[in-house]
């Protein structure tokens, strides 16, 4: 596992480090997290135990991992190759070159979108259950010294949620810019010849 988690880490996530960091989501969770690490006291979900919370929460979690999964299953199984290639091929309008000199292309950035995006909402799940083992369900999620271990386990986990719910909305969108550019490619090719059939 620790091998195929480099592997990635190396071809897939570090060619992409800088627009990463660069893109806005992730800042917005990190401010969003630390708000609440530092005023969910003050807060009505204060109240809540952390069976409550993560239980939604991990219900979220595991239906859009679900979804990436199907997807990055849909965009490796495209039936067309024709599209396929022209993915493969395209320049994405903003060139991400990696290591090696590679150019990256429309179809990778596509399947690491789905791939990004189930592994933002995998860290939920993991951290989620930890936090359920280490604290139990009944604890309440901001308790009544709210000392920092509590504030850094609440912020952490504001900030998964935040950044996984905004890379599903790329996600989204991103698929339905897939669904578009297919439609449009579909409408430059000639129609399909019907062959008639001739009745008795």
């Amino acid at each position: 596992m620790i091998r195929t988690l480099r592997s990635y880490f190396q071809e897939q996530v570090c060619p992409r480090r800088i627009e990463l960091a660069r893109d806005g989501q992730l800042w917005l969770a990190a401010i969003l997290g630390g708000v609440v690490a530092v005023c969910a006291s003050n807060w009505g979900i204060a109240d809540s135990s952390v069976g409550d919370v993560l239980t939604v929460v991990l219900a979220y979690a595991a239906v859009a991992f679900g979804f990436c999964l199907a997807g990055l299953t849909v965009a490796l199984t495209l039936p067309d190759e024709r599209f396929v290639h022209k993915l493969a091929t395209m320049k994405p309008s903003e060139q991400v070159i990696a290591k090696k000199g590679r150019v990256a292309n429309a179809y990778s950035d596509l399947l690491f979108v789905f791939s990004w995006t189930a592994i933002a909402h995998w860290l939920i799940i993991c951290f989620g259950l930890i936090l359920l083992i280490a604290c139990g369900s009944s604890h309440k999620l901001v308790a009544g010294s709210y000392d920092l271990d509590e504030r850094l386990a609440l912020g952490v986990l504001s900030f998964l949620v935040v950044y996984a719910l905004c890379q599903f909305l790329i996600t989204l969108i991103t698929l339905s810019q897939v669904g578009n550019g297919y439609v449009r490619e579909l409408k430059k090719r000639p129609a399909p010849s019907r062959s008639v059939s001739s009745g008795d």
